[in-house]
């Protein structure tokens, strides 16, 4: 995989984990479609972890309902092993660092240091080099369309990479910061980039079109979710977002509208 480097921010969109404490072992359990269940999921992954390094006896059944649209670029799976992490770490009363649960997070997967940091940040590296900015964002409204189509895995996405993608646009990502310490809304907007957008749109044309839905119904800017598919709408305000939702719920998977934190 290629070396990151990219600003990333919360949305308040969030799935709902519940965690019931037992003795010994751990079980994971979503009845949400392409969701695994057990040692696949990164929630067990996180709790194993977190177990093996307490050496606990206690274990836990964790029950996940999804919010969050899966394989589509958001993160939801690290966001819910990060959550994972810190609420083991209360319930299993594990005495433990943040650099150590950093280790542990980056153990269990290239976002999930992120999501347990959160907020304004800039991520680098394998991902585990995260810096937070004390910045503010912009007020805009974010529709997420997420298409039918799903791309094979994060790990197909990055293959589709090259050195002659990577890096073009990594001004951009230091514009991006300026703008976000000058308040200058057009310029944050302009500064919106994905180095995946170009040879994903490649494979899956689907990613074009929801661009220019959304461009097209006042979105001041647009950017691929992480690895795609699913693509982000950036609107002034929340009466054009909502309207352009409304526009697309049918026409695609998912429309979400939510907001930056």
């Amino acid at each position: 995989m290629f070396p990151v480097h990219y600003i990333n921010c919360e949305l308040d969109i969030c799935d709902a984990l519940w965690f019931e404490k037992q003795t010994g072992i751990i079980e994971v359990i979503c009845d949400f479609p392409g969701v695994p269940n057990g040692r696949e999921n990164l929630v067990y992954k996180a709790a194993q972890l977190l177990k093996d390094y307490s050496r606990t006896n206690d274990g836990v059944k964790v029950r996940i309902e999804k919010h969050i649209p899966v394989r589509s670029g958001l993160g939801g799976g690290s966001a819910d092993a990060a959550a994972a992490l810190r609420v083991l770490t209360n319930l299993w009363k594990v005495k433990i660092s943040k650099q150590e649960l950093l280790t542990l997070a980056r153990k269990v997967g290239m976002d999930v240091c992120y999501s347990l940091i959160g907020g304004l940040a800039l991520v680098e590296g394998d991902g585990s080099a995260v810096t937070s900015l004390p910045l503010y964002l912009p007020k805009a409204c974010v529709l997420i369309l997420v298409p039918f189509e799903e791309k094979p895995s994060t790990q197909w996405s990055f293959r589709q990479l090259s050195n002659n993608s990577v890096g073009i646009d990594i001004a951009k990502t230091d514009g991006m910061q300026k703008a976000l310490k000058e308040k200058n809304q057009d310029v944050f907007f302009s500064s919106l980039h994905n180095d995946f957008e170009g040879p994903l749109t490649a494979h899956f044309p689907i990613i074009g079109q929801m661009k220019a839905d959304l461009l097209h119904s006042g979105a001041k800017g647009t950017n691929l979710c992480g690895a795609g598919l699913a693509m982000a709408g950036f609107f002034v305000t929340k009466k054009e977002a909502t309207l352009a939702q409304q526009v697309f719920k049918e026409k695609y998977k998912q429309a979400i509208l939510g907001g930056m934190q």
